[in-house]
Order: C-alpha cells, then structure tokens, then sequence
C-alpha cells in the first residue's frame, strides 16, 4: 500500500465533450465541445442490498450489490449552442441573431417523448488529463435538472443544471474512468 502524500490530492476542473471519435487526437477528441460548465459532478449511485440474522438480533450477516446507475451532471454557464442542443429537444437559430433559441413547446415535446433522441458518448476530460483520471459515459441520456433554472439577477451567475444518465452501450459497457490514455471508445 503507498504511503499517504497530500500533494495526490485531485482538484479535477475539466471539460465536457459529445461523441468524442479519437480519444488520441487534441481536445475535442473528434467531438463537439459543450461550452464552459461549473459544478461538475460524477455520482456512481451504487445499490446494496443488506441481510440480517433475527436470531443474531437482527446483525448484518451479507450484503448483496444491487448494480449502479451512473450520472454525470453540470451547471452550463453559457449559452452555448452545443451544450444547448445536447439537451434539450427542440432548438433553432434565432433569426436575425444567428443566436440559440430554447423552444419550449406542448405539441412536439411532449410528455412521454423518449429522451434516447439526445443519446450520446459523454467525455469528461481533466485539465490535468496526464495525471488525472477522465470520465467516459458509452451512452449517456440528457436531462434538465428538475432543480434547473435561469438566475436573473445583477449578481448571479447564469447556469442551466443538467444531468446525464449513464445506460449499458451495445457491449453493455456503461462507463469507465482512467487516465485518457487508457480509454478506449
């Protein structure tokens, strides 16, 4: 066992990346870029199930693992068409602005619309991605965050919270984390 060192501590500022194709080339690995994010956080949302013995006065006697179901979310700081589009169902391009435009609409988005439109391999990369571990979800489902909203305030921070939802691929892989070098799509 290696002796504790402090300086291992991680702090892992990173970014997010959309169906990365080459995990060997420069960010964005062969993907899209999903703008600048805060609040980045991995949740394995493990399951366990425990046993007990009534005759031991009711003392765990097994644990039985009951599976994961991995997410990923983030706050997006911006309104950046990428990240924008990765999540919600129905964008377009403002017009005159060339900017994005959220539609949030009752006919074409409606309650029971399958989420698996928006599947997508789900990249996240440390800034310190040689040392550092990275996050790869092989099939991640978007949400917005039921908590999300729109801060409209002088002193606050834009930010849209979302959440990915890890799912088996097709070789029912679901997620891996290592260093860059050692994923593979």
């Amino acid at each position: 066992m290696a002796t504790a060192v402090t300086r291992n501590i991680l702090f892992m500022p990173g970014r997010l990346y959309k169906d990365p194709t080459d995990l060997s080339a420069a960010a964005p690995y062969g993907g899209t870029a999903l703008g600048t994010t805060r609040n980045m956080q991995f949740r394995f949302n493990a399951e366990y199930k425990t046993v007990t013995a009534e005759e031991w006065g009711n003392q765990v006697v097994e644990i039985v693992y009951g599976g994961m179901s991995p997410v990923l979310g983030a706050t997006l700081r911006q309104f950046d068409s990428a990240a924008l589009g990765a999540v919600f169902l129905d964008m377009e391009t403002g017009d005159p602005s060339g900017e994005t435009v959220i539609n949030i609409r009752a006919d074409s988005d409606r309650a029971g619309t399958r989420m698996s439109t928006l599947s997508m391999k789900l990249l996240f990369v440390p800034r310190a991605s040689v040392r550092q571990p990275s996050i790869l979800l092989r099939d991640a489902l978007p949400v917005v965050a039921e908590d999300a909203a729109i801060a409209l305030a002088m002193h606050e921070e834009v930010g849209i919270n979302v959440v990915w939802h890890a799912r088996p691929d097709t070789s029912e892989d679901v997620a891996v984390i290592g260093r860059l070098v050692d994923l593979s799509l």
